[in-house]
């Protein structure tokens, strides 16, 4: 889902803020936020709020503090576990991370990077203990679990949300004594079209490249 607001509503909290900020300057209070390391700014706040309701896609030019939202959005959900921040390129997973050091009010070393220079088995110990990790898609994607013996890992073209991912989303048991009445964290989409990419040992049936069909166990 997306955000959508008028530009000139933009550019009339951007010019209130602008002014605010020039006689008085405030900062970001939180716990997880070091002190005065980060202006306050309405426009940023108020984009924040929106994301933190449904996933959002935030445009803004550069300058007007994308990451400064992301960063406002992870602390409301570090409580609950990890964050994965990924970055396009190598440069910008390290100048991520360097922000998120300077900044975040956590110990420095539960901050780490995944690149491909950092080996698998290295990185997987370095999830357990992390809490925020900065990558590339590229790192995350190769360490997905290959498929076991008789399974296929399927690259998901189009999934379908239906009454069981609602349940699931709302914490009702849809179906008693099945995960199907866990609460979030899930993965929506209870069916999906796809393309396998990986087979595991002994699996015939099916080739790579094959467009399949599937329904998922619970979720996705």
């Amino acid at each position: 889902m997306s955000a959508h607001f008028h530009p000139a509503h933009i550019r009339f909290i951007i010019i209130r803020d602008t002014i605010n900020r020039m006689t008085d300057v405030q900062y970001i209070n939180h716990p997880l936020i070091k002190q005065n390391r980060v202006e306050q700014r309405l426009y940023q706040l108020s984009l924040t709020g929106e994301a933190l309701k449904k996933s959002t896609l935030i445009v803004l030019p550069t300058g007007l503090g994308k990451t400064i939202i992301a960063l406002l959005v992870m602390v409301s959900r570090l409580p609950k576990g990890k964050v994965l921040l990924l970055s396009p390129t190598k440069p910008l997973v390290e100048q991520h991370a360097a922000f998120l050091k300077n900044v975040l009010n956590i110990l420095p070393e539960t901050i780490v990077l995944f690149t491909g220079s950092t080996s698998p088995k290295k990185r997987a110990s370095m999830w357990e203990t992390a809490q925020v990790v900065v990558s590339t898609p590229q790192v995350i994607e190769n360490d997905l679990r290959p498929p076991a013996a008789g399974e296929v890992r399927i690259k998901v073209l189009a999934a379908s949300v239906c009454r069981p991912d609602i349940t699931v989303r709302t914490g009702e048991a849809l179906y008693s004594g099945t995960p199907l009445g866990q609460k979030v964290p899930f993965v929506p989409g209870y069916s999906v079209i796809g393309v396998i990419d990986a087979l595991g040992a002994g699996v015939t049936e099916v080739a790579v490249g094959d467009r399949v069909g599937a329904l998922t166990v619970v979720g996705g």
